[in-house]
């Protein structure tokens, strides 16, 4: 099984931040899909629109990755990226 075929669960989500602060597009990806429904249910609750939702969860990640720096493996992911949602979406 290639690397390409894994879903991602073996990676922690520090090791996935580390890795999209260093540009790692598999990185972003993981952590894209890992956190889609939960930025998406935060997302919902601002707008009703789905599309306006999915553009809020999109723009907001953009602004999660290039916010990331070195030392942002060492923070909590979750909270963090659940502040920009909301941040994002007022």
């Amino acid at each position: 099984m290639g690397k390409r075929e894994l879903d991602g669960h073996e990676y922690s989500d520090p090791e996935l931040v580390k890795g999209c602060a260093g540009g790692d597009r598999r990185s972003q990806e993981i952590l894209y899909k890992r956190y889609f429904s939960f930025a998406m249910s935060i997302c919902i609750r601002y707008t009703r629109d789905e599309n306006e939702a999915m553009e809020i969860v999109n723009d907001s990640f953009m602004k999660v990755l290039n916010g990331l720096s070195d030392d942002a493996s060492s923070r909590p992911f979750k909270p963090w990226y659940g502040k920009v949602l909301v941040k994002t979406a007022i």
